[in-house]
């Protein structure tokens, strides 16, 4: 990556669970420079971010239309989503951002059903992940967050977490909601978009068990298409773009802390990226183990 992009890459931490979506967009943009054109390579939540540079400032009829649908929801402050939107329309209409190309790795661009009920076990499933990550030098952090927030985090019903980065990845998420809905009656944004899919799949003993009951917790077959947190079907979606492709890749390190971690799926996602402008996006993608899907189709059940 640096023999491509040299000193113009930048890194962006952001709080995954302390912050909302449109908080971590926000600081975001406050980081960038005006009119900077940008090539993204997220992981999870933060393609859900991008997302929102890509949709651009929401007209206050819009929010309002939002707020009035999402007041039902346990926990939503209108004043506070309100207030939210209109500092990040401000500050997209300061920096205007084109973001030329966008990677979502491992993003619930549709949210995640087991936010909504059952969250010891959404939990348990990211501690699981994690733990298989650990032969992949996945951050030791990783794992002892993971493993806090299943001591933590009771059963509850469908009240909120008291965790905004992570209540704002249900289903019924009002930013959420924005990007379906965008993606539905806008026409396609002008802003290349692949996504990468884990299947996770193959193992020792303890990796397809840990596969069947995350199956089994997602509401899919004992063999359905999930990379232990997110089921795969909950990766389809967003914003409509010119040109997007949506990719599975399948393995025993197809999970949710394994992405990228191989040279060839780097490679990949790399080539994806730098790409000549107009040249396809599938042949990068082509050798890996996997197969392509319909990124704006739903490709099975989840609860």
């Amino acid at each position: 990556m640096t023999a491509s992009y040299g000193d113009r890459i930048l890194s962006f931490e952001h709080r995954s669970l302390s912050e909302t979506l449109l908080r971590s967009a926000s600081d975001l943009l406050r980081c960038l420079a005006p009119d900077m054109t940008l090539d993204v390579l997220s992981l999870s939540r933060g393609g859900m971010f991008i997302e929102l540079l890509v949709h651009g400032p929401v007209s206050p009829a819009t929010v309002r239309g939002l707020a009035a649908r999402s007041r039902g929801l346990p926990g939503f402050d209108e004043t506070r989503f309100v207030d939210a939107f209109i500092e990040f329309s401000r500050l997209w209409r300061m920096k205007r951002p084109k973001i030329r190309r966008l990677l979502r790795a491992g993003c619930a661009i549709a949210g995640i059903p087991l936010l909504q009920s059952g969250r010891t076990r959404f939990y348990g499933l990211l501690f699981a992940s994690a733990r298989l990550a650990r032969g992949r030098r996945a951050p030791l952090p990783t794992l002892l967050k993971s493993l806090w927030l299943v001591l933590t985090q009771a059963e509850s019903g469908d009240q909120p977490m008291g965790l905004p980065g992570m209540d704002d990845q249900r289903g019924d998420s009002p930013v959420l909601r924005l990007l379906a809905d965008a993606g539905q009656n806008r026409p396609p944004f002008d802003s290349d978009l692949a996504g990468l899919a884990g299947d996770f799949e193959g193992g020792g003993p303890v990796a397809r068990a840990i596969q069947r009951q995350a199956a089994r917790l997602h509401g899919l077959p004992s063999e359905g298409d999930h990379d232990i947190v997110v089921p795969v079907a909950r990766m389809v979606g967003g914003l409509r773009r010119t040109q997007a492709l949506l990719f599975k890749v399948r393995g025993p390190g197809a999970h949710h802390f394994a992405y990228l971690s191989d040279d060839a799926t780097r490679d990949a996602a790399l080539h994806w990226l730098t790409r000549p402008k107009g040249s396809p996006g599938p042949p990068c993608f082509a050798g890996l183990q996997g197969a392509f899907l319909d990124p704006f189709a739903p490709t099975g059940p989840t609860r």
